[in-house]
């Protein structure tokens, strides 16, 4: 059984479960939900075009905001979420945003779980390259808590990113663990992570 890609939406014969997995900065964790958390977090769009390949949507709900990727809750989390058959993810297409792809690379890398008969894994941006941002993130954490932002006092733009990335620990000039997780430098962003992204992310958009 192979997902067929038609005008950039996926669809499939016969029907899947779908499983979404959001990306950084979500806070605090809960059960996995017909709805999804943030409201409107994958959109519309998105869900409308999988529709007609997902006979029922599946969102998770984990900590990304104090917990990096590479936290085995998280992958765990994951795997309670996904598995339908033992530890096996089957007849099931795998929805990941950026970082929640990192932790489907790492719950499959560590056997935690597995994609087995079925199932498919599609990114919506590739987690791999958000180290790049954690400069930035040092240089936002540090103005933040000076407020020795642009401009001065900090801004209600700093405000809402900080609210929808959980970009710093609050009262500190540190990222957050979500982000400091990110670094290139983290020993678990190696070949095996990549080389289990290479080998079963099934489209990348």
């Amino acid at each position: 059984r192979k997902l067929a890609i038609s005008s950039g939406a996926p669809s499939a014969v016969p029907a899947l479960r779908c499983v979404f997995v959001h990306g950084i900065g979500v806070k605090g964790s809960s059960e996995p939900s017909s709805t999804p958390s943030p409201s409107g977090y994958w959109g519309a769009a998105l869900e409308a075009s999988l529709a007609s390949a997902c006979h029922s949507f599946t969102y998770l709900h984990m900590d990304t905001a104090s917990q990096g990727w590479d936290n085995p809750s998280l992958a765990t989390a994951f795997c309670d979420g996904a598995t339908n058959v033992g530890n096996l993810i089957t007849d099931t297409l795998v929805v990941a945003h950026g970082f929640g792809s990192l932790i489907v690379a790492n719950a499959l890398r560590t056997n935690e779980c597995s994609l087995s008969f079925g199932a498919s894994w599609i990114e919506l941006q590739d987690g791999l390259p958000y180290g790049r941002l954690l400069p930035f993130a040092h240089q936002f954490c540090e103005e933040l808590a000076s407020g020795d932002l642009p401009g001065g006092d900090v801004s209600p733009v700093a405000t809402q990113l900080q609210d929808d990335l959980y970009m710093c620990t609050p009262g500190t000039t540190l990222p957050s663990p979500a982000w400091s997780s990110l670094a290139f430098s983290n020993p678990l962003f190696d070949a095996s992570l990549e080389s289990t992204v290479v080998n079963n992310v099934y489209a990348s958009m």
